[in-house]
Formats: structure tokens, C-alpha cells, sequence
């Protein structure tokens, strides 16, 4: 039998760099200096473009648009394809979000989500974020439904779908001057996960586990049960850096990983942020780690 190899869900790479790169924008909004606004602090929609390899081979490739729309509400797509070293890993990921203006005291957003490969496993989720936006700190929980499409090779049933029930809760501070720091908390409750990989139940599920195929089981290694992360940036005169760490373990193995990265964001002009990064990632079952780096652009308008 192969080995069954852990994959990133969603794309932690991709989601990092956006991550920071949105931290780094934040520290530009939330700072409010005039000798440091630029373009990029004072216009709110926004076009990001980029690119993650690592040293395994894989790549992301990512698209994100932030529309302002005439009462300060934002709509969000991005669009996410990941290719691995192994052709039958590949998978995609797009998400479609609304929220009122991020300058209200409570502010209120939805977001769906696909990600996934058709005909081995797909996930879609939907998400509601509840936040409170005080002079310095900004607190919110997002409350999220996940669906999991298992595809199987049955002459009865093509696929059996697992239902989870996730919570995330962040906490952000921009007291200080040029500085803002963000802790985030992921926890993800999957109903009756365990039987995926375990042979000695005796139920249904367990009956259709088995005619699971290794690009499903490979996917759904790597289903997240929990997260933990921090993140900083600190804005110079133009450039801003940022910095953090996740760590995380998954459902149906428990597998740990760690995240560190940084990036640093600089603004070409006066509407196009430059972006570059780089992080390294460990496994607890896997010996040495994973580097990435990544590169992108950000238009504002």
C-alpha cells in the first residue's frame, strides 16, 4: 500500500501570504499619521496577485479582489489553484464574501467557501464574522459550516458527505505607534471523523472508508482540527514588515504542524503595493520541513 502523505488544507501558503499581506494594510488604516498615509492607506478597494512555490515542487497561484462598494460595504472573491508535484493532489479554492464597512463599531460579514478536487473530495463552508472595532483593539468570532464531500468507488454510492461545525476568534491591537499584532484561534469539530482510518469499526462509513481512494485519504489528511496564530507588522517611513507563526493539528490523524514566515510589503507607486515573502514548515510525523516563498502585487483604486 502507498504511504499516505499529508497535503496543505486549505492552501497554508496562500492563506498566510494573504494574511500578512492584509496585516500590512491594516497597520497603513489603522495608524493614522499623516507623514505615513500613502495611497494604499486611504483607498479601500483593492486587487491582489500572487505566486507561492515551495520546495516540494508545489505552487499556488491566487487571486483576490476587494470591491468598495458606494455605503462602505465590501465584496471579496479570491481564487486560489494549487498544483502539486503529484497531479492527482491538485485542487482549488475560491471564496465569495460581503461585510458592512470595516470602520463600524459592530461589523458583520459572510463568506462561502470552496476547496477541494472533483471526484476525491470537496469541502464547502459557509461563515458569518461578528466584530467589534474599539479606538485600539478589534475583536471578533466567526462562526463557520463545513461540509465534506467524500468520493468513493461503489457500484451502491459515488460519495457520503460529513457534516462539522468550526470557530474562529481573533483579537487585534493598534495602540502603539507603527505597530499592530493579531491573535487568531481555529477549532473545527468533525462528527464521527475517526472511522476514515479506522478498519476495526464495524459500520457503514467504515464499509465505504475503504473503497476511499489514496488521492481522498491524501486530501483528507489534511483537514484542519485546530489552529493557533500570531501575527505582527510594524510600518517604517514606506515599508512595512510583517512576521508570524500557526500552529495546527488536523482531524482525522492529528498531525502537527508549524508555520513561521514573514513578508514585506513595499509601495512601488502610489497605487501598487509590492509583496515578498518566505516561511518554513514542519510536520511532526515528517522529518525536516518545507520552505516557500512567495511574490505578488497589490492594486488599489
Amino acid at each position: 500500500m502507498k504511504e499516505l502523505k499529508i497535503v496543505k488544507y486549505p492552501t497554508i501558503t496562500g492563506i498566510l501570504f494573504v494574511l500578512l499581506s492584509i496585516s500590512a494594510v491594516a497597520v497603513a488604516n489603522e495608524i493614522q499619521m499623516s507623514e505615513f498615509e500613502t495611497e494604499s492607506a486611504i483607498t479601500t478597494s483593492s486587487l491582489v496577485a500572487a505566486v507561492s512555490i515551495d520546495s516540494n515542487s508545489n505552487m499556488d497561484k491566487q487571486l483576490s479582489i476587494d470591491y468598495e462598494l458606494p455605503q462602505l460595504q465590501h465584496l471579496r472573491f479570491t481564487y486560489i489553484n494549487s498544483q502539486s508535484y503529484q497531479s492527482d493532489l491538485d485542487t482549488i479554492q475560491y471564496n465569495f464574501g460581503v461585510s458592512s464597512s470595516l470602520y463600524e463599531l459592530l461589523a458583520v460579514s459572510g463568506e462561502y467557501q470552496y476547496w477541494g478536487k472533483k471526484g476525491a473530495l470537496e469541502t464547502r463552508s459557509l461563515s458569518t464574522e461578528l466584530s467589534l472595532n474599539l479606538e485600539n483593539w478589534s475583536f471578533s468570532i466567526t462562526p463557520q459550516i463545513n461540509i465534506v464531500t467524500f468520493y468513493i468507488n461503489s457500484r451502491d454510492v459515488n460519495a457520503f458527505d460529513l457534516n462539522s461545525f468550526s470557530t474562529n476568534y481573533s483579537v487585534s491591537y493598534y495602540g502603539w505607534d507603527h505597530f499592530f499584532i493579531s491573535a487568531n484561534y481555529y477549532e473545527s469539530h468533525f462528527k464521527n471523523a475517526s472511522f476514515l482510518l479506522d478498519r476495526n469499526r464495524d459500520s457503514i462509513q467504515t464499509r465505504l472508508s475503504r473503497r476511499l481512494s489514496l488521492t481522498t485519504k491524501t486530501l483528507a489528511s489534511g483537514l484542519e482540527h485546530s489552529r493557533k496564530s500570531l501575527f505582527a507588522s510594524y510600518l517604517f517611513s514606506r515599508v512595512s514588515i510583517s512576521a508570524g507563526i500557526t500552529k495546527s493539528t488536523t482531524s482525522i490523524i492529528q498531525s502537527e504542524s508549524t508555520t513561521t514566515n514573514g513578508s514585506l510589503n513595499y509601495p512601488f507607486t502610489q497605487q501598487i503595493d509590492l509583496n515578498f515573502g518566505a516561511g518554513f514548515q514542519t510536520y511532526s510525523e515528517i522529518s525536516g520541513g518545507i520552505i516557500f516563498y512567495d511574490i505578488g502585487f497589490t492594486y488599489y483604486w
